[in-house]
């Protein structure tokens, strides 16, 4: 869960700026800053029964209650969000849809695709794409944060697999000689 917003953007960061490439694997859950710091690898897979996803900026009041910060705080974490899908081949919109409670994303399907559009998307959709258009549902509400559980993440685009541990994961991917580093 969490953590500070700075400390997250630096692994986040750190990550994106190594050459090597960085598979994120979610063991148990990647929320808030967990959930950033998981799309900053070149892949993400998840463990089977995982969830990703509510990146809201929370303070506290005195008596612990928590309270969302404002748009000063979700734009920055927005932006970034912004950059790690595209970096990666995410869908943006969901990716924000993380972070903003305000957002509707819709899922449109056409006759070769799928995209994930908000309200500014389905906006800009020319007149020939929307008479081609087979479906609409909306996968994230006005009010809600998107969080998914590893089959969603998989089916919107973000992890590449589901599986039960790393080796099964290495082992899908092709590997058989490797070194398992913990940080």
């Amino acid at each position: 869960y969490g953590g500070e917003v700075d400390a997250a953007f630096q692994i986040v960061d750190t990550l994106i700026n190594t050459k090597d490439t960085i598979i994120s694997y979610v063991k148990t859950k990647a929320i808030s800053a967990g959930a950033l710091i998981a799309l900053a690898g070149n892949k993400l897979v998840m463990k089977k029964g995982t969830t990703i996803g509510d990146v809201a900026p929370l303070t506290y009041s005195e008596g612990g209650k928590p309270t969302m910060l404002g748009e000063k705080f979700q734009s920055p974490i927005r932006a970034k969000f912004r950059t790690l899908a595209k970096r990666n081949g995410y869908p943006e919109a969901l990716t924000e849809a993380m972070v903003t409670q305000e957002m509707v994303v819709y899922e449109v399907k056409f006759p070769d695709t799928t995209m994930y559009l908000d309200s500014s998307g389905m906006a800009e959709l020319t007149q020939g794409q929307k008479k081609t258009i087979t479906s609409t549902k909306t996968v994230v509400a006005k009010g809600e944060l998107l969080t998914m559980h590893d089959v969603e993440a998989q089916t919107f685009g973000f992890s590449t697999m589901s599986v039960d541990n790393i080796d099964e994961m290495l082992s899908k991917m092709g590997y058989s000689n490797y070194e398992v580093i913990r940080i």
